[in-house]
């Protein structure tokens, strides 16, 4: 009977898998030089378990996906752990396969066994293809795992750094510790990027100070050696630069930048030379609520009137206080300005020839109205 001399050569193939096992193992080693870092004993158990994959194919004469490639998956799992390409992977399944395919050949034909030999071939070929597969699957899967994995510590890292919790030692592999760096808080309009981090990472490095970002809840946050440049609709809060044991002090200053400028609506790098008095000014709340009841709630309570006093004040704050500057980019005449300007003194008992009330003015039409600040670390 055809499957009795079958199960025959099946029972030789298994019986002569040790000394096949050695000669596939040779063979990856000589023609795959990333499996130099595996051992010859983990390869010939490896090889193993996939020679037996493809036998057991043979005598069911079907491949089983989940119970025939389970073996497989571990064979592909250890060798991603061991760092091997991908195509070397698929190269030394192949090798394994084409030998065993060999040996099968040329005991069917001794056998005289045509029809099972060209079943089993394609069995074989299925078996190949179904391996190749889940080698480029898994691979897939368990890069981004790792990339995942990798983004995670990353961000962990950085927060330690940017909360000082980073020590000296922990920094060296990464850092010029006593070197400057200035930390930074970063958004988008429209979100990030993967390729936005390596831009900023290399917009804000130097020569043996490289800059590190992590994305954290959608902004990156890191330290750079000196400013980057930045697309247009994105905000960059720069804290100074300082020693890596203060950078927790310059991360609260980015920190706040970034607070106040993306609600002034305000993008590209912002500094605190830039923002001065503003930065301070967000941890006021009391002093922000003061100055907001005095000045702007009288207005909002004219109505639509009071708005308009409202708009003509900040354009004139805009044009540093030049009235025909104002008046001409408002479209309206001089008089006009000055009345509104006038009113709102009377409204308000403003008087805006004063300093200190120009200054609690300002402070109530840019950050008066800010929400409050709290440490995003």
């Amino acid at each position: 009977m055809d499957s009795e001399r079958l199960e025959a050569v099946l029972d030789d193939l298994h019986a002569d898998l040790p000394v096949l096992c050695v000669k596939v193992a040779d063979l990856v080693h000589e023609q795959l030089p990333a499996y130099q870092v595996v051992s010859d004993k983990t390869l010939a158990l490896a090889v193993r378990r996939s020679m037996a994959t493809a036998i057991r194919a043979l005598r069911v004469r079907r491949i089983d996906s989940r119970d025939d490639l389970d073996q497989v998956a571990k064979t592909i799992r250890e060798r991603h752990e061991a760092g091997i390409p991908l195509e070397e992977t698929v190269r030394a399944f192949a090798l394994c396969i084409w030998q065993i395919h060999q040996k099968f050949l040329g005991a069917c034909t001794a056998a005289g066994l045509t029809d099972e030999l060209m079943g089993g071939s394609n069995i074989l070929w299925w078996l190949e293809d179904e391996i190749t597969s889940k080698v480029v699957t898994m691979y897939n899967e368990l890069n981004l795992r790792r990339q995942l994995i990798d983004i995670q510590q990353r961000a962990d890292f950085v927060r330690r750094l940017l909360t000082g919790l980073v020590t000296p030692s922990e920094m060296r592999p990464l850092f010029e510790v006593d070197a400057p760096y200035a930390a930074v808080r970063c958004q988008a309009e429209a979100g990030f990027v993967p390729s936005d981090q390596t831009w900023l990472e290399d917009c804000g490095s130097l020569p043996h100070r490289p800059a590190v970002l992590a994305l954290v809840d959608g902004e990156f946050l890191g330290v750079v050696a000196q400013t980057p440049a930045v697309p247009p609709g994105v905000l960059v809060g720069l804290g100074p630069l300082v020693p890596l044991a203060r950078i927790a002090h310059s991360f609260g200053i980015a920190d706040r930048i970034c607070h106040v400028s993306h609600h002034l609506g305000l993008s590209q790098v912002q500094t605190l030379d830039k923002l001065t008095w503003r930065v301070a000014a967000v941890g006021q709340a009391e002093l922000s609520a003061l100055v907001r009841e005095r000045y702007l709630d009288p207005l909002r309570a004219e109505g639509a009137f009071g708005k308009d006093v409202e708009v003509s004040l900040r354009n004139y704050f805009a044009h540093r206080l030049n009235l025909v500057a104002s008046a001409r980019d408002q479209n309206m005449h001089v008089n006009t300005l000055r009345y509104r300007l006038r009113r709102f003194s009377d409204m308000t008992g403003a008087n805006l020839d004063e300093p200190k009330d120009r200054l609690d003015l300002a402070w109530a039409l840019e950050v008066g109205e800010l929400p409050p600040w709290t440490p995003r670390l």
